[in-house]
C-alpha cells in the first residue's frame, strides 16, 4: 500500500474483516474491497456502517444484478461485478447484441 501512495497509484485492497478495514483505512486506502461480500452477506455491511462509516466500501464476490442494489442499499459505496456482469453464453454464442440487452439491464437495474 505504501509504494502505491508514494506513486500516486490507486489501489483498493481486499478484506474480510472490520479490523482489515481499519488497518487498510490507517494504511492510506482511500476505499477498501469487502471479499467475498456473499459470504458475509449485507447485515454485514449495515453492522461495519455504525462505528465505521468513515470507510468507502467496495463489495465484490458473488454479486448479481439481483443482489447489486440489496448491497448498496446496506451501505456499500459501489459492487464490483465478475463473471455475473459478462455473460459467457452470450459471448459464446457472438450475441452481441443480448449482451448490449443485458448491459442496459444492469444499469438500470444497478444504477443509482
Amino acid at each position: 500500500m505504501q509504494y502505491a501512495l508514494e506513486q500516486s497509484v490507486p489501489f483498493i485492497p481486499g478484506v474480510f474483516t472490520p479490523s482489515e478495514m481499519v488497518k487498510a483505512h490507517n494504511g492510506g486506502a482511500a476505499m477498501i474491497k469487502l471479499f467475498p461480500a456473499s459470504v458475509l452477506g449485507t447485515a454485514f455491511i449495515k453492522d461495519v456502517q455504525g462505528p465505521l462509516s468513515h470507510i468507502d466500501i467496495m463489495t465484490t464476490g458473488g454479486i448479481t444484478m439481483e443482489t447489486a442494489s440489496t448491497y448498496l442499499d446496506a451501505g456499500a459505496t459501489v459492487v464490483g461485478a465478475g463473471s455475473a456482469l459478462v455473460r459467457k453464453d452470450l459471448v459464446e454464442s457472438n450475441d452481441w447484441a443480448g449482451l448490449t440487452a443485458e448491459t442496459i439491464s444492469w444499469v438500470t437495474t444497478c444504477g443509482k
